[in-house]
């Protein structure tokens, strides 16, 4: 059970202390007037609910899986998450390039034939120069895109995606036994 207690600030201006939590009933909101601020932990929140809003859905994150290589060939499977970890569920683009470190900060030499969009479709690469090492990925309507990455022999790439938000996401070490 919360209790409340007014009081007032250092400057004489009522205050409501809350003990407890404050539950708001489905269909109920609460209306901070403008002027008004809301405080979680002391810090006042200063965007406004349009831009909050603007990130609702948005890649956060990615869940980057490798499979097999064949013949030089690598599928590797990216899946956008939202802040609440579920599928995003629009087309979203997002930044890529191809790294000789997971941090994403070392290019080193990279031979590798580039990237494509896998057979199956899922997604769109569209190349920022002819070396296909880097440039815009494009989900389908589900956050969804099936890469391929073709190296040579004992050649170890990174995917690194830049997401939405300006964190970078990095797959696992993509090596190659053979050669495409």
């Amino acid at each position: 059970m919360a209790h409340n207690v007014k009081g007032t600030d250092a400057n004489g201006n009522d205050k409501w202390m809350i003990e407890g939590e404050i539950e708001v009933q489905s269909g109920g909101t609460i209306d901070i007037e403008s002027g008004a601020s809301l405080k979680i932990a002391g810090t006042a929140i200063t965007s406004s609910a349009a831009e909050l809003n603007v990130l609702d859905g948005q890649a956060a994150s990615a869940t980057i899986t490798l499979g097999d290589e064949d013949g030089g060939v690598r599928t590797v499977t990216i899946q956008l998450k939202d802040g609440n970890g579920a599928n995003v569920a629009a087309a979203t683009g997002l930044r890529c390039y191809l790294a000789t470190a997971a941090t994403g900060q070392e290019l080193g030499e990279i031979t590798a034939d580039g990237l494509a969009i896998a057979s199956s479709g899922k997604g769109l690469f569209i190349a920022n120069s002819s070396s296909k090492i880097d440039g815009t990925l494009v989900s389908d309507n589900t956050g969804l895109i099936n890469a391929q990455i073709t190296g040579d022999a004992g050649e170890t790439y990174y995917l690194i995606l830049i997401l939405p938000n300006g964190k970078i996401s990095a797959s696992a070490a993509i090596a190659f036994a053979a050669g495409g």
